[in-house]
This record gives structure tokens, sequence and C-alpha cells, in this order.
């Protein structure tokens, strides 16, 4: 670790990684438990030098590759608002996608657009806050 004399010395602080860390994972930060999980739940093999980056994007293609039906809760927030059934996401990753979408068009509202979202959907009043 770099302490606050050797910075103000004007000293080059460098943090070695173990060895081991290096060669096995070429520096990068390795797959998380959870992700691991999520391969073995989707029978996707991997090696055990399989890097965070790497687990992410396997993980991302097989998501955006199946053909889940939406999730129970993924149906619920759609019914709560209103969604009509040819806007309706078919698939787990279409419904992640609209609803992120939907969300991130609210968070970005003006305060005359989130009144308007309110009057229109009164059922979003608990995802929109005028400040």
């Amino acid at each position: 670790m770099c302490s606050r004399l050797s910075r103000a010395a004007g000293s080059p602080c460098r943090i070695s990684l173990h060895p081991s860390f290096k060669a096995t994972h070429d520096g990068k930060k390795p797959a998380t438990g959870r992700q691991k999980e999520a391969l073995m739940s989707r029978s996707i093999e991997f090696d055990d030098d399989l890097t965070k980056e790497a687990a992410t994007s396997i993980l991302d293609s097989a998501l955006h590759a199946s053909h889940e039906p939406i999730t129970e809760s993924q149906a619920k927030w759609l019914s709560k608002h209103n969604i009509a059934d040819n806007d309706m996401p078919k698939t787990k990753a279409e419904a992640i996608i609209f609803i992120g979408n939907t969300l991130t068009q609210i968070s970005m509202a003006t305060d005359q657009q989130k009144t308007y979202l309110k009057n229109l959907n009164p059922s979003i009043n608990a995802e929109v806050s005028t400040a």
C-alpha cells in the first residue's frame, strides 16, 4: 500500500499483484462466485481462469440468445404499468431492456413531464418523484 509520506515525497505508488493472480488472470479480476453459479445453472462450461469481464460477456450473450419467457416479477411490473399487449416484451431479455429504458426515461423527465406521467398513469406514482 502507498502511504501519504511516499506520495508526498513524489515516490511512485505501485501495488504489486500476487504473481499467481497476474499469471492466472492476466491482471484482470477473476469471475465472481455468482457469475460461475449462473454459468453452471445454464450448463455453460468455463475455465478456472475465467475473468469477470469474460463471464459478463458470456452471460450477456446467453441471456440475449435465450428465449426464456418473462419472469413473474417482470410480468407484474409490466401489468402494473398498463403496457399494451402489442408493446409487451415476449422474452426475459426483451423485458430487461424495456423496463430499463422505461425507468431511464422516467428518471430523465422534467418536473412538468413527471407531473404529466403521474396524471396519465397513477400506478407509476411511486417511481416518479418530483423534487
